[in-house]
């Protein structure tokens, strides 16, 4: 018989409010992890505001990149890969920091962050170590629809034939943000090739570098718009 494993996918007021009733301030309990997704304007809104092992605090926008003309969109994602394997994080970055935003003027949008490589092989790794490790993993975004079930959806995907994976019943797993269902999958088949599937490190403070893009970095076509 596979074991149960429960995730639970939440709004962020619904989760503020169970963390509340169960006395969880600066933690989970043991056997329980937390995936907090805040947008970027209110990064400093996650519920947990301490590192600790089985909380994850992610901080994207609901949103996906958009390319158009005569480039093909999963060629960006693979030079921004190309870019990441070669050290050059920012510059991999740079093609997920901001969107493009259709408009008038057809803008790029530089206040959107949306999920990258390296918060992507971060997510994977933590999460292929708290599941074998926790019975129960709460997830939320703002409203527990979008950013939030793409992480249950690579979990089902990834994990429904090892184990029995319950997921909220009054919120089931409909409109999955794609962009953050690819990403998931994307680092997850990377790391199984190359065999670093387990390589998370528990007791590793999980953060990363959000200054500006280089200097360097400024005349990118991070939508690669003719």
């Amino acid at each position: 018989m596979k074991k149960v494993k429960n995730i639970i996918c939440l709004s962020k007021n619904s989760f503020d409010s169970l963390m509340e009733s169960k006395g969880w301030i600066d933690a989970p309990s043991n056997g329980v992890s937390c995936i907090s997704i805040c947008d970027t304007e209110n990064y400093n809104k996650h519920w947990f505001k301490h590192w600790h092992e089985n909380i994850f605090n992610l901080d994207i926008d609901d949103t996906g990149p958009f390319w158009f003309s005569r480039k093909h969109e999963a060629d960006c994602y693979d030079k921004s890969l190309a870019l990441y394997n070669d050290n050059q994080v920012k510059l991999s970055n740079a093609y997920f920091n901001y969107v493009y935003v259709s408009g008038e003027n057809n803008k790029y949008c530089s206040l959107l962050h949306i999920l990258d490589y390296e918060e992507a092989f971060a997510l994977v790794k933590w999460i292929d170590y708290r599941i074998k490790h926790d019975d129960t993993i709460y997830i939320h975004c703002a409203a527990g629809v979008s950013r939030s079930q793409g992480v249950v959806r690579y979990i089902l995907d990834t994990y429904g034939d090892e184990y029995d994976i319950k997921i909220n019943p009054n919120n089931p797993c409909l409109t999955p943000n794609v962009h953050v269902v690819l990403m998931l999958k994307r680092a997850c088949r990377h790391m199984y090739y190359y065999g670093d599937k387990v390589a998370w490190d528990p007791s590793e403070k999980i953060e990363w570098d959000k200054e500006a893009i280089d200097e360097y970095t400024k005349d990118i076509k991070l939508n690669i718009i003719d």
